[in-house]
C-alpha cells in the first residue's frame, strides 16, 4: 500500500510511517535508531527518506480503521488517493542495490 519493499530501508520506513499512525513510542524509537544508524554513501537521501515516511503516515487516514478485505477489491491507486498515500519518491531516490546496507 505505501510503496515500500522489504530491503532494509523499505522496513525502517515502515516504521516511520506506523509511528504516525500509532504515536508508539516504541516506533518512534525503532525509527530514531534506524535514522542516526544510516550510512555510507545513500545516507542522506535514506535520511530524507525515513522523514518522507513520517510525514505521508502524518498525512494519511488512520490505516488501522479500514476494511482490509474491501479494500482487496479496490484498485491499489484508488485506495492510495483515498487514504493520501502519495507515492515515496525519496525512498525510490535510494538505489535499489544500497537499501539494504545503508540501515545496519
Amino acid at each position: 500500500m505505501t510503496g515500500y519493499g522489504r530491503d532494509a530501508l523499505g522496513e525502517m520506513c515502515l516504521v516511520a510511517f506506523s509511528f504516525q499512525e500509532t504515536h508508539g513510542p516504541g516506533w518512534a524509537l525503532i525509527a530514531a535508531g534506524g535514522f542516526l544508524r544510516a550510512h555510507g554513501p545513500a545516507a542522506g537521501k535514506a535520511r530524507k527518506a525515513i522523514l518522507e515516511a513520517r510525514r505521508m503516515g502524518k498525512h494519511a487516514a488512520w490505516l488501522g480503521g479500514e476494511d482490509y478485505e474491501k479494500m482487496l477489491f479496490e484498485p491499489l491507486e484508488d485506495a492510495r488517493h483515498r487514504l493520501g498515500i502519495t507515492r515515496p519518491l525519496a525512498y525510490e531516490a535510494v538505489p535499489s542495490e544500497l537499501r539494504d546496507l545503508t540501515i545496519v
